[in-house]
């Protein structure tokens, strides 16, 4: 599925959330930055191994910056369970929202 991941971030109130350089939160930095902090399997809690490591670390590399990409239905489930590991409901849960309406226009 094709993921815009420059979609910004807003808080409730409309205004957009400045990531840690202040600078407006999109959803590729997030999933990226969430790639990259949660270090263990959202679906077991247990340590990544290193071969996981690499491979989050790729996918990260992959949508850091990145406008629109092509994850796999797989990947786009697996950075939806590290982004509500990473972070709060009100960031992750509209970054959820952006990955989930991809995913329903494509089977439309």
């Amino acid at each position: 599925m094709t993921i815009d991941f420059s979609q910004t971030i807003t808080k409730l109130n409309g205004q957009v959330f400045p990531d840690d350089d202040g600078q407006p939160l999109t959803l590729g930095r997030a999933a990226a930055n969430a790639l990259g902090v949660v270090n263990v399997n959202p679906d077991s809690s247990q340590p990544l191994t290193p071969k996981e490591a690499r491979e989050r670390r790729k996918l990260a590399k992959r949508l850091h910056g990145s406008s629109m990409a092509e994850v796999s239905l797989d990947e786009a489930a697996m950075i939806q369970k590290i982004l509500v590991r990473a972070y709060a409901p009100a960031v992750s849960g509209e970054a959820c929202d952006m990955i989930e309406a991809a995913g329903n226009s494509h089977s439309e």
